[in-house]
């Protein structure tokens, strides 16, 4: 009896041995998994997104170009594109227009011989920037607010020295009107142009416009003043 008992106690531990052998783990070659990244992952319209991904070719260039909300691609100029390092990781710049729509995007990157893709989504989130309004150190008038027949004096900077300035005034309808601008010599070395203007006699109350624009730079300033 004892020898069945020894006998069985053998067999069940040869059984448990080789099931134990059969069923151990089987160790598998790390894989490396591509890696990507942007920062912020999420920005208003006009944010600068920092941008990284792995798993190209060493050395090999890199096309990027982005997918909108709606899904149309569109192209776009990267900042600091240098193509992938020797370690195939690429890493690039790209800011937002102010009047980027909101949603999900995607930055695409593809590599030029090794074909390999990346896709980042990020967001956009909020109302596109309004238009930096100006500020005295761009432009200013003096007075503000005049009758008609007020003598006023304009200034407005950042133009390219020495150009040409054309002025003419938006009506408070909108409508634009040719004027004969005083003292107007263009703009000087550090491209500051002031010039006087003196309202008709029977010009229309309201909000009225002054717009001056360089000849060659294409620079163009917006002074508001009242007549009243």
């Amino acid at each position: 009896m004892s020898r069945i008992t020894t006998w069985a106690a053998g067999m069940i531990l040869i059984i448990v041995t080789a099931f134990a052998t059969t069923c151990a783990p089987v160790s598998v070659a790390a894989q490396t998994t591509p890696v990507t990244n942007v920062n912020p992952g999420m920005g208003a319209p006009g944010t600068r997104f920092a941008f990284m991904a792995t798993g190209f070719a060493s050395g090999e260039k890199i096309a990027v170009w982005v997918n909108t909300p709606t899904g149309a691609p569109m192209a776009i100029k990267a900042e600091q594109l240098n193509g992938a390092n020797s370690d195939g990781r690429g890493d690039w710049f790209w800011t937002s227009s102010r009047n980027a729509a909101s949603g999900t995007w995607q930055m695409v990157a593809r590599g030029a011989e090794s074909g390999t893709q990346r896709v980042i989504n990020f967001a956009i989130v909020g109302d596109p920037v309004p238009p930096t309004a100006e500020t005295p150190a761009q432009s200013n008038v003096e007075p503000h607010v005049g009758s008609p027949g007020t003598r006023f004096a304009f200034m407005a900077t950042g133009f390219a020295s020495g150009e040409t300035i054309a002025v003419w005034v938006n009506t408070p309808t909108g409508a634009p009107m040719a004027i004969t601008a005083e003292e107007l010599n263009g703009a000087n070395s550090d491209g500051r142009g002031d010039w006087f203007w003196t309202t008709p006699d029977n010009a229309a109350a309201g909000t009225w416009q002054m717009v001056a624009r360089g000849a060659t730079s294409g620079t163009q300033r917006v002074i508001s003043f009242v007549v009243r």
